[in-house]
């Protein structure tokens, strides 16, 4: 497995099958009807984003994330919109058939809802200060994971793990798009650098035990 210093992801592949109807949710709530309209969302005005582009958009400063009525509007249409409902039944069944079978367990216990990333091009961070999964009382002995939809594979876009457990040096996760990363993220802190990229990067993280 490829080793972040002395934190051991394991990048494994997945079968596109899984990951496309997770790309089709995502992108018809981010209103994309394309990777290419995806990858240039740091370049358009967006009247009411869902909350993963609003934190985006206020974290990188990428663009104006609009208004407080616009936020709200872009959380209540998330939540209650049909590509959330598209996304979480395809997360289900990506956990059932993509991560179920890697592990010994009989049962599998993961997180009732994934965490939708994006990183903006920009100066700053799309995701504020990378923290570790136990500054959110996660217990030891979960898994983390992450999906990524666009982007990523190593450069300045990837999602960043903490070379050592409790240190603040990051480095690129290095799986791509096709790719699943897992790793200990109780102590490691992981997220986003400021993107070089000029494309955004999305990709879904979440936890299981």
């Amino acid at each position: 497995a490829p080793t972040v210093e002395s934190v051991t992801v394991d990048v494994f592949a997945v079968d596109e099958a899984l990951v496309a109807p997770l790309r089709a949710a995502v992108w018809a709530a981010l209103e994309c009807a394309s990777d290419a309209d995806v990858s240039t969302l740091h370049l358009r005005d967006h009247a009411a984003p869902i909350p993963a582009l609003h934190h985006a958009l206020m974290c990188s400063g990428a663009r104006p994330a609009g208004s407080a009525d616009a936020r709200k509007r872009g959380a209540a249409a998330w939540h209650e919109g049909a590509p959330r409902r598209a996304m979480l039944a395809a997360y289900r069944h990506f956990v059932q058939e993509a991560v179920l079978p890697r592990g010994a367990w009989r049962k599998l216990v993961y997180q009732a809802e994934p965490v939708l990333r994006i990183s903006l091009p920009g100066a700053r961070s799309a995701s504020g200060k990378p923290r570790a999964d136990r500054e959110f009382f996660h217990q030891r002995g979960e898994r983390t994971y992450w999906v990524p939809l666009l982007g990523g594979g190593g450069d300045s876009g990837a999602l960043h793990v903490a070379a050592a457990p409790g240190g603040d040096e990051l480095r690129a996760l290095p799986a791509a798009v096709g790719e699943c990363a897992c790793w200990d993220g109780h102590d490691a802190a992981a997220g986003f650098v400021p993107n070089q990229t000029g494309a955004a990067t999305v990709g879904l993280e979440f936890r299981a035990i």
